[in-house]
């Protein structure tokens, strides 16, 4: 039985969202600049071999975890090219591809941690 408070919860996110969609691609972008994320990606040997960059597809796999959807078929039935030219073969293999991901962590940890506030984070880099 699904709790009210919950759900009353998520529709609050649904309709922020597709109010404030377009801020959030904007802030969205503007932290991925700031924190450098396409450096801490080169660094870390995730790069293009083939097809798409690395960082957009990772922009589109960030932006779908703030999106209102419950459950994979949800995204599913979105078309992809709402959020990316990219196919879905392509965010499969992107996933499934051998990347050092504990090394880009780590990088990006250790970089938020130097930033001015943020000394609690660099005790765990």
């Amino acid at each position: 039985m699904p709790n009210r408070k919950i759900a009353h919860f998520q529709g609050q996110i649904a309709t922020a969202l597709k109010k404030f969609g377009e801020e959030l691609d904007l802030r969205m972008k503007d932290l991925f600049a700031k924190g450098r994320l396409k450096s801490h990606l080169t660094a870390a040997a995730i790069r293009k071999c083939e097809g798409y960059s690395p960082l957009p597809l990772l922009f589109v796999l960030t932006k779908v975890v703030f999106l209102p959807m419950d459950t994979v078929p949800d995204l599913l039935s979105q078309p992809l090219q709402s959020f990316s030219p990219a196919h879905q073969d392509t965010f499969y293999r992107f996933k499934k591809a051998e990347w050092s991901w504990g090394g880009f962590y780590r990088r990006f940890i250790r970089f938020l941690g130097q930033r001015p506030g943020c000394r609690s984070v660099a005790a765990i880099a």
